[in-house]
């Protein structure tokens, strides 16, 4: 086992622990956690030149995966709220969809700017699925502008939360 990884269970430390030739006491049991709340998030898994040309994926965010969004927000707008479409994305995906390019339309970009303001579309802090243990401390600082640049610009509070899948001992 990797020396950077937690184990995710107490029965996966146990293991780990009984690999290594240490014993652990018996721990006393623990009565079975109850949810209060579960959150549903509808988010995007933001593999960016994993599954196709780095261009191909932005451009692809850029027309289709947006249009169906909002198509799907409309399509739910007179539920009641808790009940309504919003979709999560990384900051950095967010904000080369929102900017002029070319085949970007003012409509579309009026319509991005309406569902960022009501709600609907919302950045979180990260701006993609990162290695942190490859990073400097200034690479995440300024990873963090582009959802706060996104915000800003939708006069929204910034972002209070950030979403990691698909690395190794964080997801």
């Amino acid at each position: 086992m990797p020396l950077n990884c937690i184990p995710r269970s107490a029965a996966a430390a146990a293991l780990a622990l009984a690999l290594a030739g240490l014993i652990l006491p018996a721990a006393p049991a623990a009565p079975p956690a109850r949810p209060e709340t579960v959150v549903v998030v509808f988010k995007t898994h933001f593999d960016i030149g994993y599954t196709d040309l780095a261009s191909n994926v932005v451009q692809r965010y850029r027309t289709t995966m947006i249009d169906d969004a909002l198509r799907v927000a409309d399509q739910n707008r007179d539920l009641p709220p808790e009940q309504q479409f919003v979709w999560t994305l990384p900051g950095w995906p967010m904000q080369k969809i929102s900017q002029n390019w070319p085949g970007q339309t003012p409509e579309r970009q009026a319509r991005i700017a309406a569902a960022l303001k009501d709600g609907r579309f919302v950045v979180h802090a990260l701006p993609f699925t990162t290695h942190t243990e490859l990073l400097e401390l200034e690479d995440l600082v300024r990873g963090l502008g582009f959802a706060s640049r996104v915000s800003r610009a939708a006069g929204l509070d910034l972002p209070r939360d950030a979403k990691m899948t698909d690395v190794p001992c964080h997801s």
